[in-house]
């Protein structure tokens, strides 16, 4: 359906009559009104730019509206056109399924042993453990080729789109690719030995040799100046990690998440360290492919992944841009097999959402998580997407259940909490240095059911806990409604 306003053509005139005739009591929809513009007059949105969209369900009339047709970046709520595109387009019973491949001959794979990437939106390392149990079940005693990493179906742009606006090696800025594990990025914690003169102590998770360590910390009697970290590519592609600074005794330092240079190439670290683990000997070394060479030897280990249902449920309640990537290239695969590619993939989203009727010029799609100045989208044609998902029998309830729930989970657990939104808003955050946004679903105290979307753009990171409190008592008071 489509919530623009008529257009001065006698079909459309005639569709607004009925609309209008259709549409909720006039008390109800100026209470709506009147919230958003108290909104819109809060003394904490000075000098933003803010769009909002409210409307009833199952119908779609606008309730109320700000700024509605405002092109804005929604932030992370970008990934609710991915999820919504890869519900329409995949298979529901869609899985990715990651493998193992060699020649054995005595126990010994006498060439490479291979890992086939699936594009598995999120393979952990304790599935790539299991493949290890796998082919060590099958006799397996020795790999003397080494791993190689088949990453060929996807092409070889591994850095999603905008992604390059900022260099920063944090684990949200995490690379894809078709065999990628750990969400690209790996844990690196930090403290103090438990003498002065000593280096610290730094641990990896997981612990690989796909990430060197060059540890220039030292501990320190005293607190220490701190510590800090810095993840850079190495020649062969693995990660450098590089720690910098001083802490005293046993203090503890940090626990961030980094980037790796090459989620693929780490995924096959993985593969040899669990089968080293297994008594399995590996020798050869471990390397990537990203185009298609030769025929694969026979297969010796296959995972699964979870559900389709299971992958946009993770995306959108922990707002993970990894899986939100991954999802999204790989509604990028061309016809025959070709590799995944961002622009098949932007095309993909595109055609999805026109389908459902939003309208083109209000909508661009640049990549799968809304992360820096990507994707772009107005509320109005936000909430269109909203309503158009709550009426779609097929993908209805997964699209819903896949949204954080207000004071309880996800990026919502500790928003919302008051009696009248916990449990009754599902929706999806959004959160760059300049942008808040949220968007979803809420259910009112008289049980009505809304639509909503409320963008704030040109905001900055001093002032995004007051913002993002602002939408808060937003859609507090619409839910008494």
């Amino acid at each position: 359906m489509d919530l623009r306003r008529s257009a001065s053509h006698p079909v459309a005139s005639l569709i607004a009559i009925l609309l209008a005739l259709s549409a909720p009591p006039p008390a109800r929809a100026t209470e709506a009104e009147s919230l958003v513009e108290a909104f819109t007059d809060d003394a904490a949105l000075r000098g933003v730019t803010v769009g909002v969209a409210v409307a009833e369900l199952p119908d779609g009339h606008i309730l109320a509206e700000h700024g509605a047709d405002r092109v804005l970046f929604p932030a992370s709520g970008a990934k609710l056109l991915t999820v919504a595109s890869a519900l329409r387009r995949l298979d529901p019973g869609t899985l990715w399924t990651t493998r193992v491949h060699g020649d054995v001959e005595g126990g010994v794979v006498a060439r490479a042993l291979v890992l086939v990437g699936g594009g598995d939106p999120k393979l952990l390392p304790g599935d790539i453990s299991a493949l290890a149990d796998a082919v060590a079940t099958r006799g397996v005693r020795s790999v003397r080729g080494g791993v190689i990493v088949d990453a060929t179906r996807h092409d070889e742009a591994c850095l999603p789109p905008a992604y390059d606006e900022k260099d920063t090696d944090a684990g949200y800025r995490a690379s894809v690719g078709a065999a990628a594990s750990n969400f690209g990025a790996i844990r690196v914690i930090v403290r103090g030995s438990k003498r002065a003169g000593r280096a610290v102590i730094v641990s990896l998770d997981p612990s690989t040799d796909a990430v060197e360590v060059h540890n220039e910390a030292r501990t320190v009697s005293g607190r220490g100046e701190g510590v800090s970290v810095a993840a850079s590519a190495l020649d062969d592609g693995r990660t450098l990690v590089t720690v910098r600074g001083s802490l005293g005794p046993r203090r503890f330092g940090l626990n961030e998440r980094l980037r790796v240079a090459d989620p693929d190439l780490l995924s096959g670290y993985l593969l040899a360290e669990a089968l080293r683990r297994r008594g399995v000997t590996v020798d050869g070394p471990i390397r990537v492919r990203r185009r298609a060479s030769e025929p694969l030897p026979p297969e010796l280990a296959r995972h699964d992944s979870g559900s389709l249902a299971d992958v946009v449920r993770d995306t959108n309640t922990w707002s993970n841009n990894f899986m939100a990537e991954l999802l999204f290239r790989e509604l990028g695969r061309g016809p025959a097999g070709e590799p995944a590619t961002w622009e098949r993939a932007r095309g993909a989203v595109t055609d999805t959402l026109v389908a459902l009727g939003l309208p083109r010029e209000q909508f661009q799609v640049v990549n799968g998580s809304g992360l820096y100045h990507a994707t772009r989208i107005s509320p109005r044609a936000m909430v269109q997407l909203l309503v158009a998902m709550a009426a779609d029998p097929e993908h209805a309830r997964t699209f819903r259940e896949s949204l954080a729930i207000a004071g309880t989970t996800g990026t919502l657990s500790h928003r919302l909490r008051g009696p009248a939104t916990r449990g009754r808003v599902l929706a999806k955050t959004g959160t760059l240095d300049e942008v808040v946004s949220l968007s979803g679903y809420l259910t009112t105290r008289s049980d009505r059911h809304l639509a909503f979307a409320v963008f704030i753009n040109e905001g900055s990171p001093d002032r995004t806990s007051a913002l993002r409190a602002a939408i808060d008592r937003l859609i507090t008071r619409l839910a008494a409604l």
